[in-house]
């Protein structure tokens, strides 16, 4: 049930969405080296990490996926899908930094409270400084 909640209803938001989709992306990346759809979203994410950030913030609370998820984005450079990648990230940055890499999977695996998770990640903080985490 908490898995499908993030679909419809008060839990559905686009940072929940991009997250729970983001892990598996994370993890399919990690083990297969991921697809060439998701890997061609992670290249652009990173090539434009913190503008894409900074708007993804704007939106990350509210229901609509906007050109995050699962349709074609309103600017034509950018893939679709970046939510993913943008939740991979997130993953991938509680996931490096983790002393415990099992706990880490175990916590990543079971994640519930997405803006506790984006807290817990760290990945906001690359941005207060103005660098980025490579």
């Amino acid at each position: 049930p908490d898995y499908f909640a993030i679909f419809s209803g008060p839990g559905r938001t686009l940072l929940a969405t991009s997250v729970r989709e983001g892990v598996a992306t994370f993890f399919s990346r990690l083990i297969t080296g991921g697809s060439e759809h998701k890997n061609l979203a992670r290249e652009f994410l990173l090539a434009n990490e913190e503008r894409l950030w900074k708007a993804f913030q704007e939106e990350m609370l509210g229901s609509e996926m906007g050109d995050w998820l699962w349709r074609d984005p309103a600017d034509s450079e950018q893939p679709r899908d970046v939510g993913y990648a943008l939740g991979a990230r997130i993953a991938e940055v509680y996931y490096e930094g983790a002393e415990d890499i099992p706990q880490a999977v175990r916590e990543i695996l079971a994640v519930k409270d997405y803006p506790a998770f984006l807290e817990a990640s760290g990945y906001e903080e690359q941005f207060k400084d103005g660098t980025s985490v490579p």
